[in-house]
């Protein structure tokens, strides 16, 4: 999938964490921008900014990952959220996709672990709204 001018929320309260996912994806053509907490995310996407995708730390300040993916998908319920952690523990991942997450990757990771990541979860977006059009026709 051809990741150029694909605009890319990240929700990550550590820098270094944040510039290393940028330069991931902004070497790839992709479009990023940075809130360093679940509230901020949350009101970002309330404004008029459109995300193709959003990389979500489960750990950050003010409103969890998990909280603000709820509250994220009661109004974008399409928008590819993928969940990022440090803390892979028993039951993390399932309560990630619980909370609304479409997809779950641990740090640290690798640059082809990012892009295949977020080219997956743009192609079952692409193809679940693919789907839904057909029905709608049929």
């Amino acid at each position: 999938m051809n990741l150029k001018n694909k605009s890319v929320l990240i929700v990550e309260d550590e820098p270094s964490n944040y510039y290393l996912l940028q330069t991931i994806l902004e070497r790839s053509g992709i479009i990023t921008t940075w809130v360093t907490n679940g509230i901020d995310a949350v009101n970002t996407l309330n404004g008029t900014k459109i995300f193709d995708a959003i990389f979500m730390d489960l750990k950050i300040p003010k409103l969890n990952g998990y909280e603000a993916t709820r509250r994220i998908k009661r109004h974008y319920k399409s928008l590819p959220i993928i969940a990022v952690t440090a803390y892979a523990l028993t039951g993390d991942k399932e309560k990630a996709i619980a909370a609304g997450c479409d997809k779950y990757i641990t740090k640290p990771y690798k640059k082809n672990d990012i892009l295949n990541i977020l080219s997956e979860a743009l192609l079952e977006q692409t193809n679940k709204q693919t789907n839904m059009l057909v029905k709608n026709v049929s």
